[in-house]
């Protein structure tokens, strides 16, 4: 007789991992390069990149 488990929940999904908040600006940068930074508010996490020349 077979028996029905239950054993295997469901995968977790990415909803249950808030997304994080991001913010976006351009700085006009000392050397006359424009740089687009974007901020991870929630871990701090930051990138600089210039933006077109």
């Amino acid at each position: 007789m077979a028996r029905k488990t239950t054993a295997d929940p469901e995968p977790e999904t990415v909803e249950e991992t808030p997304a994080g908040r991001i913010e976006v600006f351009d700085v006009d940068c000392p050397d006359g390069v424009r740089r687009r930074v974007t901020r991870n508010i929630d871990t701090g996490e930051q990138t600089v990149e210039p933006v077109g020349e």
